[in-house]
């Protein structure tokens, strides 16, 4: 039956076994989508399950009445941990890996190993430390950004020097972090990278970007690329430089968190950023400036 937006569905010995049991799947041809379309549930319109079946997802089962019930999918993200210090990467793989929308691979300790996990299991996200024994992490950063550009970094590091998070962000990465966070916090940055977001610390995020928006060598270089934009992409680009997240901006600007999406990602990609901090940088370099947040 159809309930609204939702497709309920009876479940037969074939399908979930347990009450509440999630499981993984990955489903590779048209075959096994038409399979998996058939017995599966996502919120959202009816032709939503098989477009996004071709990825690996997480599957849940939510009881709902005598011999049926309602199934959800969660999109999976490939989460590699490069750090050489062995204790702290297993105990965060083993923390990130209780997440039902993270997938953790094997820790890399090394730059040789990040590079060849990154070509052979096609991490989303890295989870990079800077400090790699005798190697620089800053080296992955460049590796990556040269032959994987989708591939989005986080760096997870001890230092807090802010030299450092600028040299980080100029060579592509579009998170920063201290070991000292939680690992709450850690997943959640994860989460943000994957969907083109970044993340840097509220302490020094306001030194970051002058420093950024000061090493450009023509100060009003981005005014070119912003006059490309809709006046309503310029709207949620000021948005941005003024702080405001997703919701925010929504509520400002009076549309849906889907629209400011929309926008979010139109605009990026006609400026040719990978992130919104990168957007952001390139919008003060052009001149504007934060305002009130309210």
């Amino acid at each position: 039956m159809v309930d609204g937006q939702r497709r309920v569905v009876q479940l037969t010995g074939s399908g979930l076994a347990s009450t509440g049991a999630r499981f993984r799947a990955s489903a590779r041809d048209s075959s096994d989508r038409r399979a998996l379309a058939n017995r599966s549930v996502s919120y959202g319109r009816a032709d939503t399950a098989d477009s996004v079946l071709s990825t690996t997802y997480s599957v849940w089962r939510i009881p709902f009445g005598r011999g049926r019930a309602i199934v959800v999918y969660m999109q999976l993200i490939r989460v590699l941990i490069v750090d050489d210090h062995a204790l702290f990467a297993e105990a965060l793989s083993a923390r990130l890996g209780r997440e039902p929308d993270l997938v953790v691979l094997p820790v890399a300790a090394d730059v040789r190993r990040a590079l060849a996990l990154t070509a052979t299991e096609r991490p989303q996200v890295i989870v990079l430390d800077l400090t790699l024994g005798p190697e620089n992490g800053l080296d992955v950063l460049d590796r990556v950004r040269e032959h994987h550009p989708d591939v989005r970094v986080v760096v997870l590091t001890a230092m807090s020097d802010v030299d450092a998070i600028v040299q980080a962000i100029r060579r592509g990465a579009v998170g920063w972090l201290s070991k000292t966070e939680s690992a709450d916090l850690v997943a959640q940055v994860i989460r943000g990278a994957a969907r083109r977001g970044g993340w840097i610390p509220p302490e020094v995020l306001g030194d970051v970007l002058r420093r950024l928006a000061g090493d450009d060598p023509e100060p009003n270089g981005g005014a070119q690329l912003l006059a490309d934009l809709t006046p309503r992409e310029r709207e949620v680009l000021q948005c941005m430089v003024d702080g405001l997240n997703r919701a925010e901006i929504a509520d400002r600007l009076g549309l849906s968190a889907n629209t400011v999406r929309t926008h979010t990602q139109n605009l990026l990609a006609k400026l040719d950023m990978h992130s919104a901090l990168e957007a952001i940088t390139l919008a003060m370099r052009a001149g504007m400036r934060p305002g009130r947040r309210d």
